[in-house]
């Protein structure tokens, strides 16, 4: 894949040469603002089609740890906007493995610290593989210093080794191993996780004790009610045969 960074007066993008992938991709992000993708123009230069992604307002990512550690709540919001981004593909029928995750291609906000991602149509990179090969590279970058964030970020790579792992179990493992969280606010967590699940459970034997307590009560007064209506019955016709006589 052909690229490069040019500058337009004051705005700033990179060109990529198309590479095929499907026409109603393109109309997908020219007229859609997706969460996390850097917008997309389709330029003429000399009859030759090219593709500019605006990098107004982010940086490119490579620069910024080329000469830093990065830390174990880089790599979590890494992972973290790669996901929701990967929500938002399949929510627009865009096609996962045309997000480019080589580090070269990767762009970060500073003011909001959001990662943005490059698609280009006809790539078909397997997103999966894309996505080990960058958390490996990650990996190789973490602080030591920083316990948690080695931690969560070996752990993560653990996880990525599993060939039956998916995105959703990645999503569960962010949420239990997430390195902005403090070891007491986590264990916190647990506690209260686990208290409410004490109470659903108590609380869903209650509910079951009160069904089966009217559906006892219903039983009796319709047996009740099936007696009255009986000895009713007998009490008219004894009624009609005195009156008979």
């Amino acid at each position: 894949m052909n690229k490069q960074y040019i500058r337009n007066g004051l705005e700033y993008y990179m060109e990529v040469e198309p590479i095929g992938g499907e026409h109603y991709e393109y109309e997908m992000l020219k007229e859609n603002k997706i969460a996390n993708l850097l917008p997309l123009q389709i330029r003429q230069v000399n009859q030759q089609q090219y593709l500019y992604y605006s990098a107004a307002g982010v940086k490119p990512f490579w620069i910024t740890i080329q000469k830093m550690w990065i830390t174990g709540e880089q790599l979590y919001l890494l992972v973290d906007n790669l996901l929701d981004t990967l929500k938002e593909l399949n929510r627009y029928f865009l096609s996962a493995d045309n997000l480019v995750l080589e580090r070269e291609s990767l762009f970060l906000d500073l003011t909001q610290f959001q990662f943005h991602f490059l698609y280009v149509p006809g790539y078909q990179q397997d997103i999966f593989m894309q996505m080990k090969a960058l958390i490996e590279y990650m990996v190789g970058k973490i602080d030591y210093k920083e316990k948690e964030g080695a931690i969560f970020a070996y752990g993560l790579c653990r996880l990525l080794k599993e060939e039956t792992v998916d995105m959703e179990e990645i999503r569960i493992y962010l949420e239990q191993s997430n390195p902005l969280v403090s070891p007491e606010q986590k264990e916190k967590d647990s506690k209260r996780q686990s208290q409410q699940q004490d109470y659903d459970i108590s609380e869903q034997e209650d509910r079951q004790e009160c069904r089966l307590f009217f559906s006892d009560y219903t039983e009796k007064e319709n047996d009740d009610s099936s007696d009255y209506e009986e000895k009713d019955y007998y009490e008219k016709n004894r009624q009609k045969k005195a009156s008979f006589w």
